[in-house]
């Protein structure tokens, strides 16, 4: 008989399942909100309507379903197939709206289903791609509430980085400066960038190579020997993922804003796991 409630028991997965089952609904609250004329205007992501991230998020909870299945069915590792979804979200964002629509929802609950029927012993399964670090099942849950909490926001329906969990935000935060810390010890003569909490007054120094700087600044903008950002940790997180300047501030002046991050672009849902999920 099939499960009807979450075969895993790690308290961890649990709480992660809850995160994502809640983005998901946010998500589609902030969907329920647009109209079908709605749709085709801008997201907050540069050359994509809200029809290309709802038909992301559609195909990213298909294409993290069908893995499942097969890790499910699976006695060994599972290998991802290498696959581009560029070309998938472009015809996506082209559907009526019934279907688009129909698209989220369905893949969704598709989603879920795997996750709660997937045996315990089964979340640690390897997922193994070609040119990508090794990602174990849990990680698709980590994966999957990115998507949902942070493209809810991309929907530009006046959802906002502040409505967001603060085990999200934290996590979240934590994940940029990851991504812009450079720890080796050639770093020293490098710019620095100070974060600034100002609720917390917490205070971050990541030390970035100046090529990352200029690859992750808007127009190559580079910081100054050391540039100060201020900001709530929802302003910094949402500032951090290219999401703009709203309600960070520098002590020197203006904050240049950042590119969004790629795996908000048009990339393979296994590849963009593979960013987000740290060692």
């Amino acid at each position: 008989m099939v499960a009807r409630y979450d075969l895993v028991e790690d308290p961890q997965i649990k709480e992660s399942l809850l995160l994502a089952r809640r983005g998901t609904a946010y998500f589609s609250r902030q969907l329920a909100q647009l109209t079908a004329q709605d749709i085709g205007g801008p997201s907050l992501l540069s050359g994509w309507s809200r029809g290309h991230v709802v038909a992301h998020v559609g195909y990213n909870a298909r294409y993290l379903a069908h893995l499942l299945e097969e890790v499910r069915r699976s006695e060994t590792e599972v290998k991802a197939a290498n696959h581009d979804d560029a070309h998938d979200i472009d015809y996506g964002a082209t559907l009526p709206d019934a279907a688009l629509r129909n698209l989220h929802a369905h893949a969704a609950v598709h989603l879920n289903v795997e996750w709660r029927d997937l045996p315990d012993d089964k979340w640690d399964t390897s997922l193994e791609q070609e040119g990508q670090r090794p990602l174990h099942v849990a990680d698709t849950v980590w994966g999957r509430a990115f998507e949902v909490w942070v493209h809810a926001v991309d929907l530009n329906t006046g959802a906002r980085f502040e409505d967001l969990p603060p085990q999200l935000l934290d996590r979240l935060f934590r994940n940029v400066m990851d991504d812009w810390d450079d720890r080796s010890d050639e770093a020293n003569e490098q710019p620095q960038l100070l974060l600034q909490t100002t609720e917390r007054a917490d205070i971050y120094r990541l030390t970035c190579p100046a090529e990352k700087l200029t690859a992750v600044f808007e127009k190559g903008a580079m910081p100054r020997r050391t540039l100060t950002v201020e900001g709530t940790l929802a302003a910094l997180t949402r500032w951090g993922l290219g999401r703009g300047t709203l309600d960070v501030r520098s002590p020197a002046g203006s904050v240049p804003g950042v590119r969004p991050r790629k795996h908000d672009e048009k990339n393979c849902p296994f590849l963009a796991l593979a960013s987000l999920v740290k060692a």
